[in-house]
């Protein structure tokens, strides 16, 4: 899966950071019931910490691209849930009102839908929140 000598992205969810890590040492170990690898990755640390990449409890990327996609589509999906969870309350607890707004309803959500293919906000591990404009991205090269 990897190669030794390969840099990897790790990306924590728990502290939503992104880093990069060397493949340091793989391990296969062979039994009767299969083969099993293991690998250890060097951290961007002064220390040079090497760690079990099971132990990091985090997802893996083999290139940033790879990691924007996901982090694209995972901001999606929170946006369209908490946008889905705010129409229905909204229509439980607000329904008489409901054909005076159905107009300003329309044109939010129209707008929203817009602006979530185009937009979204990183915080690093630091708590800077950082916002990202995606339509921008190819004009820098990402």
């Amino acid at each position: 899966m990897y190669d030794v000598g390969q840099i990897i992205y790790i990306y924590k969810v728990s502290s939503e950071s992104l880093f990069p890590c060397v493949i340091a040492e793989q391990v296969v170990k062979k039994t009767l019931n299969g083969e099993e690898i293991n690998y250890t990755v060097l951290l961007p640390d002064e220390e040079e910490t090497l760690v079990d990449l099971l132990k990091l409890d985090a997802k893996c990327f083999i290139n940033i691209e790879e990691f924007n996609s996901y982090y694209i589509e995972e901001a999606n999906k929170r946006v369209k849930s908490a946008v889905l969870k705010c129409s229905q309350i909204e229509s439980v607890r607000f329904k008489k009102f409901q054909d005076k707004t159905d107009k300003t309803k329309k044109a939010n959500k129209e707008a929203i839908e817009k602006d979530l293919t185009n937009k979204i906000s990183v915080s690093d591990e630091n708590d800077v929140k950082i916002n990202v404009d995606l339509s921008r991205l190819k004009e820098v090269g990402l």
